[in-house]
């Protein structure tokens, strides 16, 4: 194999690679999805996650209601490690299980 053929084998290489890079960046900045987060109380503890909050003098229902007023109707709390939505609005009930049923129903199922 002489030098001019090396050259062009590694030149045509190398193309390839920046294409498929460039190839990448457009699809996943033409295609990605604006994912929106539910609003999350700050004070979540490593492990147990914002179960103390819950713990306190008053009971769950008013200390969620407390959440749900200063976070909107639709938050984020976590129960030890896993991550849970509140919706505390009769109007965003209606919309995650009329209008959005499909998204719903193709969640994983939870463990037994």
């Amino acid at each position: 194999m002489d030098l001019l053929s090396f050259v062009q084998a590694s030149a045509t290489l190398l193309a390839l690679v920046l294409l498929y890079f460039l190839w990448g960046l457009i699809t996943n900045h033409t295609h990605a999805r604006r994912v929106v987060e539910a609003p999350q109380p700050k004070g979540a503890w490593p492990i147990i996650g914002h179960l103390p909050l819950l713990s306190g003098q008053s009971p769950v229902f008013r200390t969620l209601a407390t959440l749900a007023d200063q976070y909107g109707p639709v938050f984020a709390i976590r129960l030890g490690l896993h991550r849970a939505i509140v919706v505390s609005n009769k109007e965003a009930i209606k919309d995650c299980f009329t209008t959005n049923d499909a998204v719903f129903m193709t969640r994983p199922e939870s463990p037994p």
